[in-house]
C-alpha cells in the first residue's frame, strides 16, 4: 500500500535506512516494502554503482553524497564488506536491515545468478567473461567477486597484503565461508545495540509486521510480505 510520504516521514524518528544483507536474500522483497510506505530508495543505479567503485578504493565522498538524497538504500555498496560500519558512522541514528537466506539456498541462487549472466554451466567463469559483463560498469561483477569474496592476505608476502585468489571462485566453500563470516561480524558489531538491528529472513516472513514494529510505524500499515524474484523479472537488479 502507498500513503503520502510526509505521514510517514512525520511518525519515522530515524536517520537512515540501510539492508546489509548479501545479494540474494530478498532485497528486491525489502525494496518493495520501503518504498510501498513511501519511503524514497535506491537501489542498483548508476550513482550507487559509481558509488561501490570508489567505496572499493575507500573513497566514501560519493557514497555519502547518494546516500544523502534517500531513505532507504540496498544492494551494492551498502551489502558489502564492512561498508556497514562506514555508514553507522557517516548516518547516526540509522536503522540497519540483516537480510539472511539459508545457506544452500543462497549459494543456488547466487550461482544461478551468474549462469544466466554469462551463459555459463558452473562458477568457474573465466575473468575475462566478467570483465566485459556490462552490468553497473563493464569489471563490476569482477570487482563484486574481489572485494566481497576471493580477497584474503598473501602471506607469501610480508607484511602480508591483501590479493584476490581466483582459484576459490568456482569453490562453493568459499562463497559460503564469506557469507557466513560477514553475517557473524555483523551480529558482533551490533550485538550490544539490538534496537538498531533486525535480522529478517523473508523467505519466514507472512506479513511485513516485524520490519513496521522495528521502524516505530503503526501496525494499522501491515501488509503481506511481497516475494519478488528480480532474476526472472529484470536485467538491471541484483536482489532475492
Amino acid at each position: 500500500m502507498g500513503i503520502p510520504y510526509f505521514v510517514v516521514y512525520m511518525l519515522h524518528n530515524w536517520s537512515k535506512c540501510f539492508c546489509i544483507g548479501s545479494y540474494k536474500t530478498g532485497t528486491t522483497s525489502l525494496q518493495a516494502v520501503m518504498s510501498g510506505l513511501g519511503f524514497s530508495t535506491t537501489s542498483n543505479t548508476l550513482d550507487t554503482f559509481r558509488a561501490s567503485r570508489d567505496a572499493f578504493k575507500g573513497n566514501y565522498q560519493l557514497l555519502r553524497t547518494v546516500v544523502d538524497r534517500f531513505d532507504y538504500m540496498g544492494d551494492s555498496p551498502f551489502c558489502l564488506g564492512s561498508i556497514y560500519i562506514v555508514l553507522d558512522a557517516l548516518f547516526p541514528a540509522s536503522k540497519f536491515i540483516l537480510t539472511v537466506r539459508d545457506e544452500e539456498s543462497w549459494f543456488r541462487s547466487f550461482r544461478s545468478f551468474h549462469k544466466s549472466r554469462l551463459s555459463s554451466q558452473n562458477l568457474n567463469a573465466s575473468r575475462d567473461a566478467l570483465s566485459r559483463w556490462d552490468f553497473g560498469y563493464p569489471g563490476f561483477a569482477e570487482d563484486v567477486l574481489e572485494y566481497e569474496f576471493l580477497n584474503k592476505p598473501d602471506y607469501d608476502r610480508y607484511p602480508p597484503v591483501s590479493k584476490a585468489f581466483w582459484s576459490g571462485f568456482s569453490s562453493r566453500a568459499t562463497f559460503v565461508e564469506r557469507y557466513r563470516h560477514r553475517n557473524s561480524s555483523i551480529l558482533n558489531y551490533f550485538a550490544n545495540r539490538p534496537e538498531d538491528l533486525l535480522v529478517l529472513d523473508l523467505s519466514k516472513e507472512k506479513t511485513t509486521r516485524n520490519i513496521l514494529l522495528f521502524l516505530g510505524l503503526p501496525l494499522m500499515l501491515e501488509t503481506a510480505m511481497p516475494h519478488l524474484n528480480q532474476l526472472q523479472a529484470s536485467f538491471n537488479s541484483l536482489s532475492n
